[in-house]
């Protein structure tokens, strides 16, 4: 078993599976999966922007990353062409998918369709592709976004089987309370994006967080199932660090 080095303090987290950003630190996802290989135990790739990561080469994804004692998921890019349709906006993200099977990585986090009349039938689409393309809905991570709380989606969502990632800074910013009392959510949700609201969409570090954005931590971690990925969605290591002392604090009060 490979010793994480930040979690060493941590009982709690050393319980569960923690990642953190492919970009904690200038360099290539190469320098920073590295990095983090002694750090934590798994790594969410930031594929952010379509083009951009559809040209990563072997400098950026070379076939040694997958020697690295991590395990990976895909955080899909954020100008996925729903536009176009679901199962356009599908097209990129299967192609990102396909680039990283070397590494294991099968869950991925979407953004889902927003400013849609159609919104959910944007999103079987992509799902019926997903699925066509011989991949599981429940590896699709539908993370609560600016203008979707997944409330409205949430019918279609669990019909079609897919998960969810909670996103807690996005939760205070918009003001997404009501998602958290949706019917089976917390057996629905696979992973948890830790990070504090910071001016212009910034994600800063949790002990930056007052009294009452504890509380929503709190309790959002309380939702969390065993097996879920706590993923500390900070993009500078300093602050991923920074935020482990609280989590270690929240999931040992469930004890």
């Amino acid at each position: 078993m490979t010793c994480k080095r930040a979690l060493t303090a941590y009982p709690e987290l050393l319980s569960r599976t923690v990642a953190a950003p492919s970009w904690v630190m200038p360099g290539t996802v190469r320098d920073n999966a590295i990095f983090l290989s002694g750090e934590v135990d798994e790594v969410g790739l930031c594929f952010f922007e379509t083009a951009a990561c559809l040209a990563y080469g072997e400098n950026d994804l070379p076939e040694h990353l997958a020697d690295l004692p991590l395990g990976w998921h895909v955080h899909l890019p954020g100008d996925l062409p729903w536009c176009d349709g679901g199962a356009e906006a599908a097209v990129p993200a299967l192609r990102l998918m396909d680039k990283v099977a070397f590494l294991g990585a099968h869950r991925a986090v979407l953004h889902p369709p927003v400013g849609f009349a159609d919104g959910a039938a944007r999103l079987v689409a992509f799902v019926r592709a997903w699925e066509a393309a011989g991949r599981n809905p429940e590896d699709l991570c539908l993370e609560n976004i600016r203008g979707e709380d997944l409330t409205g989606l949430w019918r279609t969502l669990c019909d079609l089987g897919c998960k969810v990632c909670l996103d807690m800074g996005h939760v205070l910013s918009y003001g997404q309370y009501g998602l958290l009392s949706l019917p089976g959510l917390s057996g629905r949700t696979s992973m948890l994006h830790a990070n504090a609201p910071g001016p212009g969409g910034r994600h800063l570090s949790l002990d930056t967080l007052d009294g009452a954005g504890c509380g929503v931590g709190r309790a959002m971690c309380a939702l969390l199932p065993d097996d879920a990925v706590v993923m500390v969605e900070v993009f500078d290591w300093e602050g991923v660090r920074r935020s482990l002392p609280l989590l270690e604090t929240w999931f040992a009060a469930q004890r």
